[in-house]
């Protein structure tokens, strides 16, 4: 089944409105899900990214954002690598404390949801083509 899955991301007619929104909500799934491997979701964007039909702009746009999601997850917090009491480290004590960088990131993670959302909507680009 794994392998399967993995195919079919590689394989699939992406540029098809229901296949792009079916895939879409296989990732948003198989995120919550460790049956195939904690890093499975990973695996099944990278595959989508090699599919030959991820070179259209509305299929790559959608696959980058979530890619772009997945990698804020992964990221460690810009909190909690400040030391010292140098000015750089004061500086960024204070981008913390005035909330900068959580506002940042959560700006940035609503920015890319809806743009994918938007991606499946009707009449949306790829919808209207």
């Amino acid at each position: 089944m794994r392998a399967a899955l993995l195919h079919a991301a590689a394989t699939a007619p992406q540029a098809d409105d229901v296949t792009r929104y079916q895939f879409g909500k296989l990732l948003d799934d198989t995120g919550q899900c460790t049956a195939h491997g904690p890093d499975f979701a990973a695996e099944l964007l990278a595959a989508a990214l090699c599919n030959p039909q991820s070179a259209l702009p509305e299929v790559r746009r959608d696959l980058l954002h979530r890619k772009a999601l997945d990698l804020l997850n992964a990221l460690p917090s810009p909190l909690a690598h400040i030391h010292g009491w140098s000015m750089a480290a004061m500086h960024q004590r204070w981008l913390a404390h005035v909330g900068f960088y959580q506002e940042s990131e959560a700006h940035l993670r609503r920015v890319l949801t809806a743009e994918i959302a938007a991606q499946h909507q009707p009449g949306s680009g790829a919808a209207a083509q």
